[in-house]
């Protein structure tokens, strides 16, 4: 989630980030939510410290048992705390409102991101080793002879839906050994850390992320309030 103070410090920065994500500038919105919260907490702490005030004169008539003035400030005690209720129901409206807004931003880009509207005006930063020249056009890996008894989209369509895949015998193997191999080359070549991370995570760690509230309708919730993660970026970056 943004933080709201450094875009008070910031605005233009913050706003320009944004441009570079196509979207509208925000912060003059932002800044004018968090004036009218910062406004209400100022209210709501001089109304407590009203309260505490007559409190105090409510004791101090009660040492002189003058009833009369007791019953005032008592009076006065009561209209207080329902201006406190109401403000306080204002302030935490605003502070959610303002948390909603703030997570569903996206993050503001380096620097150094060019502007662009679409993948046209990426720029190219670097090439590493030699891009082959063909003769003929090659083949996609699902369209080799090879691998047209392993590789199933047709039944996985039905199952599942399209841009699904079964894939059986040989093939398959094939699949669960480059994996290994990739995770071996990281582990032992690269020196990375493994981790088996919990596929299940709580709603704080789905916020922490990002994940929500942008894609709550495109996550799957359990009934003790557990999220399942899209991948292991969810509970690692939580840790």
């Amino acid at each position: 989630m943004h933080d709201i103070k450094f875009i008070r410090r910031n605005p233009d920065i913050f706003d320009k980030a944004l441009e570079k994500r196509g979207e509208k500038p925000l912060s003059s919105k932002l800044i004018e939510l968090d004036a009218e919260r910062r406004k209400t907490i100022e209210k709501l702490e001089y109304l407590l410290s009203q309260r505490n005030s007559l409190s105090k004169t409510a004791g101090n008539y009660s040492d002189k048992k003058d009833e009369s003035k007791i019953d005032k400030v008592r009076n006065d005690i009561k209209h207080i705390k329902e201006k406190i209720a109401e403000v306080d129901t204002t302030l935490k409206d605003l502070e959610r409102n303002l948390a909603n807004l703030l997570l569903t931003i996206p993050n503001c880009v380096s620097d150094d991101v060019p502007f662009g509207k679409g993948e046209n005006d990426n720029q190219e930063v670097y090439r590493w080793g030699e891009i082959k020249k063909f003769s003929f056009r090659p083949k996609e890996h699902f369209q080799l002879d090879a691998t047209k008894t392993g590789i199933n989209f047709e039944d996985a369509a039905k199952v599942s839906g399209s841009r699904f895949v079964f894939l059986s015998g040989a093939i398959a193997m094939m699949h669960r050994a480059l994996t290994q191999y990739m995770l071996n080359t990281n582990v032992f070549d690269n020196g990375l850390e493994e981790f088996w991370a919990p596929v299940l995570v709580n709603e704080q760690s789905m916020i922490g992320t990002g994940q929500l509230p942008k894609f709550k309708e495109d996550s799957y919730k359990t009934n003790e309030g557990l999220w399942l993660i899209p991948t292991a970026e969810v509970p690692l970056t939580n840790i």
